[in-house]
């Protein structure tokens, strides 16, 4: 039931939102019986069929949004479920974002942001953009079509290529109400609407759409690619910077915007932050704070060609992060690692088909052998997880001794240039490289892509804690070891930086747990052995405790 004050399960709290170029609009919504808090997005039009134009596109945009949550990223705004038509009204339920649009925020601080908190929202949304430009192909995967990947679940750089292809996602409308800062100080970009996914370039309108102080000089003529998002976010960061786009609607109309977009340097960053510092502190003095590189990153995302610019968002993050990582600037602003912290507790994880059904069947043998009798039932057990620890231990024994041959090494300066895609997924050897990723830090040798871990590797953390094992992006993600420095052993399957599925832990009193695992502590069915291997409890465990 839809009414003034109801959208079907929920309680509207306030009035609505536009949203997505304004054929939707956004409302606070308290679940009638739950109480939990979320957004509606809801078609302004009556919807009388799903064949419905604009149903089809409100469709295809959550669709689009389910993909990208595949990995639960913490800085890309979630949908929570694909949209219902209830009293010929079409909406969807989405994670409500607690803070202010960029836009707002800018001006409540009067045009003038701390460099770290500038650094901060650089770090959050090329992580999000990054993330789809790029990243996001390793949570979407189907081996049932994606026939490049062999047997062995290995991905060569040309299989890589044609798999990034069709799975990244270019925003296409990247604008500072397009951006949230939460009450935490972190940033989630929103709103889907004009995104193109796969290796689509050219748009359905006819470059129609988006906001013209952010259209890069190419998204005029209907282009969209990679480098018109990086020339978006260079916009965003400009406008940071300095309190205000290079050439806003206040000043100039938008034929005369589109013409300095295609033809005009933005005006220099300095002299505007200058302004907005003497406005916001007419009792201090200035002076320049934030580093040239910055400057000249913003600068170069704002060229007139694409073929100028960033080849991509991911380019962007790796170029922003070395350059953090060489002035220091990581370690000052510490807000950007605290954010990625948070969205190590904010991502779920995901588990593979294949890997889920086959446990489940092994799980379902051993407990009717244990219905059947008990006393062999805990020596299937036993056994059971004995021969998986082995197996594991083996692969772990594989994969970090396997034949480095098929790796190509190219020079660290060429590894983030795109237009061969070939060269950008090229990997390095490293040793004893000092890391700073997700609120880690870490001494790795191993192999590297994009100038993170990517492979098999080995990690001595700050806290003693040593793991070795499989690398993704950065995270500890397949088969690995983590040895706390008290002496407990997690081993088995991880999945952005914790153990899930199934694995063994041992406590360093010698006895150990064999189960299932989910954000690194038991949850499911597991047991718990004494040190001579004699059983002390088993059946279901949540968050590490035994299920009554």
């Amino acid at each position: 039931m839809i009414n003034d004050g109801r959208i079907g399960e929920y309680i509207r709290l306030g009035g609505g939102l536009p949203h997505g170029g304004g054929y939707t609009t956004v409302y606070m919504a308290r679940h009638e019986k739950l109480g939990y808090i979320r957004a509606i997005r809801q078609l302004k039009k009556d919807i009388l069929t799903e064949n419905d134009e604009d149903y089809k596109k409100f469709c295809q945009e959550c669709n689009l949004l389910l993909r990208l949550g595949n990995a639960g990223h913490a800085n890309i705004v979630r949908i929570i479920q694909q949209p219902k038509i209830i009293d010929k009204k079409a909406f969807a339920e989405m994670e409500w974002v607690w803070g202010n649009d960029l836009e707002t925020y800018i001006k409540a601080q009067n045009g003038f942001i701390e460099k770290q908190e500038v650094l901060r929202f650089i770090g959050d949304i090329s992580s999000a953009l990054a993330y789809c430009h790029f990243d996001i192909y390793q949570f979407c995967l189907n081996k049932d079509v994606d026939t490049c990947i062999d047997y062995e679940d290995k991905i060569d750089e040309d299989c890589r290529r044609l798999l990034v292809n069709k799975y990244q996602v270019i925003h296409n409308d990247v604008h500072s109400k397009n951006v949230m800062r939460k009450f935490d100080g972190s940033y989630i970009l929103l709103d889907f609407g004009l995104a193109i996914e796969g290796s689509t370039k050219t748009i359905r309108r006819s470059g129609k759409g988006g906001v013209v102080e952010c259209k890069s000089p190419e998204r005029f003529d209907g282009l969209v690619i990679e480098q018109g998002d990086v020339y978006s976010f260079g916009i965003l960061m400009y406008e940071m910077l300095t309190g205000e786009v290079p050439f806003p609607l206040s000043k100039f109309t938008e034929e005369k915007i589109e013409y300095k977009h295609r033809n005009e340097k933005p005006p220099e960053i300095e002299p505007l932050r200058k302004k907005a510092f003497e406005k916001k502190f007419p009792d201090k003095q200035w002076v320049k704070d934030y580093p040239d590189w910055l400057e000249k990153m913003i600068m170069k995302c704002l060229e007139k060609k694409p073929e100028n610019r960033f080849p991509n968002a991911k380019d962007l993050q790796m170029y922003f992060l070395d350059c953090s990582e060489a002035e220091g600037i990581s370690k000052e602003h510490g807000a950007m690692h605290t954010n990625k912290e948070v969205e190590q507790l904010q991502i779920r994880l995901n588990e593979l088909r294949d890997t889920e059904r086959r446990l489940s069947s092994e799980i379902a043998k051993y407990k009717k052998a244990k219905n059947n009798n008990s006393g062999s039932s805990k020596m299937a057990w036993f056994l059971f997880f004995s021969v998986l620890l082995v197996s594991v231990s083996l692969l772990i024994y594989l994969n970090r001794n396997q034949n480095s041959g098929n790796v190509t090494e190219i020079p660290k300066d060429t590894a983030a240039s795109k237009p061969s895609v070939k060269d950008t997924l090229s990997k390095e050897t490293v040793e004893n490289k000092k890391f700073n990723l997700y609120g880690e830090k870490f001494i790795y040798t191993g192999q590297v892509l994009h100038d993170l871990p990517e492979g098999n590797g080995e990690a001595v953390f700050e806290n003693g804690d040593k793991y070795s094992g499989q690398f993704k992006g950065g995270y500890r993600n397949g088969k690995g070891k983590y040895s706390y420095k008290s002496g407990e052993l997690l081993v088995g399957n991880f999945v952005l930086n914790q153990m899930t599925g199934m694995g063994n832990y041992t406590y360093n009193n010698g006895y150990y747990y064999t189960g299932m695992f989910k954000n690194s502590k038991f949850n499911g069915t597991g047991a718990i052995y004494n040190k001579d291997s004699s059983l002390i409890v088993e059946g279901n465990f949540i968050n590490g405790k035994k299920k009554p």
